[in-house]
Formats: structure tokens, sequence, C-alpha cells
């Protein structure tokens, strides 16, 4: 394909290569189209201005080693890309949609792709159902709405930024279900590193049921950076937890009280029939948590260590919650039992037991956790 080119109408069937292709080109169109028995589906590669991927049908890509995406979209120069998918069908595929930017450790290519999929079935991956990953100075803006992403080989939803990649993120109003990964995973760096990967992702009233692995997944590596909102969802019947958090290194996570991103934290979510617990958040090493917990509802998750667990295993985590109106099935769990404890805020510490239903057990005691008074959220005493 050339340079502002539209590909309609086509039917193509076989093949062990990729059925469309472009590369190094801007500003293409590829609408109502229908792959079968390719290599590939569509393969994007350092394509830049606008794409627009409309109503195409695609199936049976299973490809060779990093082949048999059914989408795969691909940039490493320092050139900009707008793609909006809309109402794809896409099912047998080793991976259903890849979207990467890959720029370099130097940041003498930094990638950014501002990617809209809407509207999209994914089904009966091999691998994940969607794969987001900003490597090296790559930068990316995702949104998922109103899509389906089942029957996945892992991931439902994979979410990875590594080195200095950045993320901006939102799935909603989407159901993730049966995957034999995590309904959506999202991490941040890798184990023991020093780099500075950034994330900012926002999942909104999604159905998240029946994945083999935790509803939500989520880790903080190195001395990345994760801001969470995670509201009004429901998840149910997966094989792990609900939701799913670790910390560790110096990473810092916080699922935040943001009024211009319409988030409260975690936030009016049912998790229901888990196979873990509910929400269960967890630093280790000097990562830093901050996680405003409230108006959730929990029930006949299989757990005894609490539905609702937050945990600081060593001395140098740094953390504050602040939980109201939460319901749970057993006592939420707050645990800050290191030899020298963790500096551990709990907003409105003497009235926790109050503001939710099944009251707060404190681990080992209470005298181990810091009051903050005068606010109803962690981010307000940050800002105070």
């Amino acid at each position: 394909m050339g340079d502002s080119t539209v590909l309609s109408g086509f039917t193509l069937n076989g093949g062990t290569d990729n059925a469309i292709a472009a590369s190094g080109v801007e500003n293409v169109e590829i609408r109502d189209n229908t792959i079968t028995n390719a290599g590939r589906g569509i393969f994007l590669n350092d394509v830049s201005g606008s794409v627009v991927l409309f109503d195409n049908v695609i199936s049976d890509t299973t490809g060779g080693a990093g082949s048999g995406q059914g989408i795969l979209i691909n940039n490493t120069l320092s050139d900009a890309v707008e793609v909006s998918i809309a109402r794809q069908e896409i099912t047998d595929t080793s991976q259903g949609i890849s979207v990467i930017a890959d720029g370099s450790a130097s940041a003498t290519a930094n990638p950014q792709q501002i990617v809209t999929i809407a509207d999209t079935t994914v089904d009966d991956s091999g691998a994940e159902g969607l794969r987001f990953q900003a490597d090296a100075a790559g930068n990316q803006g995702i949104t998922v709405t109103d899509s389906v992403i089942t029957d996945s080989g892992a991931d439902g939803v994979s979410v990875t930024a590594v080195n200095t990649g950045s993320q901006e993120v939102t799935i909603e109003d989407s159901r993730i279900a049966r995957s034999d990964g995590s309904g959506i995973s999202v991490v941040a760096g890798t184990p023991d590193g020093s780099s500075t990967a950034a994330q900012e992702v926002f999942i909104n009233d999604n159905r998240i049921a029946n994945n083999d692995g935790d509803g939500i997944s989520i880790a903080a590596n190195e001395v990345a950076t994760q801001e969470f909102g995670i509201n009004g969802n429901t998840i149910t019947g997966n094989g792990g937890g609900g939701i799913v958090a670790i910390a560790q290194n110096v990473a810092f996570q916080e699922f935040v009280t943001d009024e211009d991103n319409n988030s409260l934290g975690i936030s009016n979510n049912t998790i229901t029939g888990n196979g873990g617990q509910a929400i269960s958040l967890t630093g280790f090493d000097s990562a830093t948590v901050v996680a405003d917990i409230q108006g959730n509802v929990s029930e006949g998750n299989d757990t005894t260590d609490g539905d609702l667990a937050i945990t600081a295993n060593d001395t140098t985590n740094d953390f504050c919650t602040f939980l109201s109106d939460n319901a749970t099935d057993s006592s939420i769990q707050l645990t800050n039992d290191s030899v020298v404890p963790a500096l551990f805020e709990v907003v409105q510490l003497p009235n926790v037991n109050d503001l939710n239903s099944s009251g707060v057990t404190f681990n080992p005691n209470q005298s181990v956790f810091t009051n903050v008074g005068g606010v109803d959220s962690c981010f307000d005493a940050l800002e105070d």
C-alpha cells in the first residue's frame, strides 16, 4: 500500500504471509475486507498519520513464531500515528490485535501512537486477545470501548510498559471472559531494574468473568509509576483474585481519586465468586502504594485471609489508604508487621471500622498504623 490509499471490499483467502501490509507510508484506510487462512491478517509497520480500520472480518490467521496476529501495528520511528479501529470481527488467530510502540533507549526514536478500538469482537486467540506494549521511548494512548474479548489463550487484555515506555489506557464498557490468563494484565517495568516506565490506566464499567487467572492483575517494578482508576466493574467467577496488585523495588502505585478522570480509586465494583481475594494490594522493598477504596461489594470469593487485604511487607514501604462504604464477606485486613513497621497511613483511622460494614482487622495491631485526619481521601492528604 502507498500513501493515502483506501483498500476496501476484498476477500483474501490463503497464504503464509500478511494478507494486507503497509510499511513506511501515511494515511491509509482498510475497510470492509474479509481475510481468512493467512499467516497474518493486517500488518502496519511504521505507518504514520491517520489509519482507519473499519468493518473487517479476520479469521484463521495462525502464522509461525511472531506472526499470526489478526492485526499488528508496530511503530519504531519518531512519527505519530492515530488509529481508529471499529467493528472488527477477529476469530481463531494466534493473537487478536497487537499494538507496539518500540522506541530507542536513547530516545532518538520516540514513536507516538493514539489508538481507539470500538465495537470489536476478538474470540479464540491463541495468545492475548488485545496486546499493548510501549518500550524504550515509545508512547501510547489507547482507548477500548464496547468490545468483547473472549477465549484468549493468555491474558484477555495485556498492557505492558518497559524501559522508559509510557501509556495512557482506558478500557470501558467491554466484556473480557474465559481467558486462559488474567482478564486484564497491567505490568510496568521488569523486576530489580532501574528504568522508569509510566502508566495511567482507567478500567471502568466492564464485565470481567470466568478467566483462569485474576480478574485484573497489576504489577509495578523498578522505578515505574502507575496511576489507576478501577470503577464500576463486575468481576466474577475468575480462577484467581478479583483485583490483585503488587508493587516492588522503588515503584509508585496509586489508585487515585481524580475528578478530571471520574475516578474514585478502586470504587463501586461488584466482585463475586472468584478463586481468591476480592481486592489484594501488596508492597515489597521500597515501593509506595496509595489507594482510595470505596463503595465496593464482594461476596462468595474463596479466601481465608480477608476479602479485602492491604499488606506492607517491608520496613521501607510507604502506604496510605482510605476505606469507605465497602461491603465484604469478612473483615478487611490491614497488615504492617515487619520488624520495624513501615509508614502505613490510614485516613480517619479511629473511624475506619464504622466506615466499612465488615470492619477492619489490624495486623499485628492498630498502634503500627498512622492516622490521617480531617480529609476524605489519601489524595487530599497528599495535597496538604
